[in-house]
């Protein structure tokens, strides 16, 4: 009779066991905004909405950074402040989602020209109009380059004198809308 119960408890235990199991190697998800990133890019602060807990996560070249949009991003384009989710497992993030949105109040706008473009592609100098002051500005991954009509471009497309309006935040480019020279 005691036999009997206890093997009737065994396949409890090991459903147990297995629900622990389980658990502890499944992902989780929450959004956030971003406090800080490590200078070697091997980490993140973030700080759930909602709970306002400060996270630690674990950041390697495996893990998959994509603007909302669908744009590759590198731990470095990531700012204090984005809106994130986050997929992780334990303290290691696997997928770090940046919200992309029209430009905040905190944005600042420009008019002008494009007098240079960096040969590697990270920055470009606008000068601009009416003050005639020339501006260097960082673009990145994250950078929306498009013309007036809405069609995409790459950096290495801009040219010296084309138009431009540009959303930007502190010195990097956040949107350019282009208007080629003829």
């Amino acid at each position: 009779m005691k036999n009997r119960r206890l093997l009737s408890l065994i396949p409890a235990a090991i459903m147990a066991t297995l629900a622990l199991v389980g658990t502890s190697a499944r992902a989780d998800d929450f959004a956030g905004h971003v406090r800080s990133v490590a200078k070697d890019g091997k980490s993140i602060v973030v700080r759930e909405t909602g709970t306002n807990r400060d996270f630690t996560l674990e950041v390697s070249g495996r893990t998959a950074i994509k603007t909302s949009d669908g744009r590759d991003l590198l731990v470095k384009d990531l700012r204090p402040g984005d809106g994130v989710g986050i997929t992780h497992r334990g303290g290691a993030a696997s997928k770090i989602t940046v919200n992309v949105g029209p430009e905040t109040a905190s944005a600042s706008r420009m008019a002008g020209h494009i007098k240079s473009v960096a040969n590697d592609g990270k920055t470009i100098v606008v000068t601009e109009t009416g003050t005639n002051k020339p501006y260097t500005l960082e673009v990145s991954g994250r950078t929306v380059i498009e013309t007036a009509d809405g069609r995409a471009l790459l950096v290495k497309e801009l040219r010296p004198g084309d138009g431009v309006g540009i959303n930007y935040r502190g010195g990097s480019a956040a949107r350019i809308t282009v208007n080629p020279k003829p």
